[in-house]
């Protein structure tokens, strides 16, 4: 495991209420984080355990350090991975399970429900971000770690979010929301774009498997048109020098998926005949 850091600062405004808690579910993140070797895993997230109600399956603070780490981790960031890896794990865990029974249907665990839930209310785009005094950026990070919590399967809908990421980076008139912060527009501009890219730095394998097999919510001929609009963002000057240069790695990234793909399928052998 690849060992790495975090700091208290995510702390500051984000969990206020909390007491003494945050900093003791914070350190256990930043234990896990820190690891090098899986053996130490259960032992650590056992510690996570101890803060939940017997019978209960509350644990808002351990789904909101999950989500403030997300946030305030630049999306390049390799933590998205190990985060997710994190919350796979702590779902495994026997003792947490173990705990989360109800009284009334012991056979229910909602950590997955929750977190989920938890996530789809937090989630907001660049204006909303704005709005809300963060920084767009954050949007891009959060959906980095979105993207590595579909790669280590725990949520499945990933063409119907990719979709979604899409449409607002390359075809939604954002106009409107520019005027609204004009102060911050460049800033909302290149984080609807950063934003998408994420999705195809984090996760690209997934989403061309995806787009190779078809749905209804995604096709190869999307995949193709989202690939076009990235090396045309990458050529706008209209955006910043860093969404530039994430936009072309992104279309790079989906142009190598694609050409592999043709390379696998122009290998043949011969078929094997047995000697008489």
């Amino acid at each position: 495991m690849t060992k790495m850091t975090l700091d208290t600062s995510i702390l500051e405004e984000d969990f206020e209420g909390w007491g003494n808690e945050k900093y003791e579910v914070f350190n256990v993140f930043r234990d896990y984080l820190g690891l090098e070797q899986r053996a130490e895993v259960t032992s650590l997230l056992d510690r996570l355990v101890d803060f939940y109600v017997e019978g209960y399956t509350e644990r808002r603070i351990i789904n909101d350090m999950f989500i403030s780490v997300a946030e305030h981790t630049p999306y390049s960031s390799p933590v998205h991975r190990k985060l997710a890896r994190m919350v796979q794990d702590f779902e495994g865990n026997e003792k947490r399970k173990e705990r989360s029974k109800t009284f009334l249907r012991p056979e229910d665990d909602e950590f997955r429900g929750q977190l989920l839930e938890d996530i789809a209310d937090i989630r907001v785009c660049p204006l909303g971000a704005v709005q809300s005094g963060l920084d767009p950026i954050e949007c891009a990070n959060f959906d980095a770690f979105l993207a590595n919590l579909m790669q280590v399967g725990f949520a499945y809908d990933l063409s119907r979010l990719l979709r979604y990421a899409m449409q607002d980076a390359f075809y939604q008139d954002h106009a409107p929301d520019l005027a609204l912060e004009p102060s911050k527009a460049q800033e909302m501009l290149d984080a609807w774009v950063l934003t998408a890219a994420q999705w195809i730095h984090h996760n690209s394998k997934g989403a061309h498997e995806i787009a190779r097999r078809g749905d209804d919510k995604l096709q190869m001929a999307d995949w193709i048109e989202w690939r076009q609009e990235f090396q045309k963002a990458a050529n706008d000057q209209k955006y910043g020098e860093e969404c530039r240069k994430v936009a072309s790695q992104a279309a790079d990234l989906m142009a190598l998926a694609e050409k592999l793909v043709v390379r696998k399928s122009d290998i043949y052998c011969e078929p094997f005949v047995p000697l008489t």
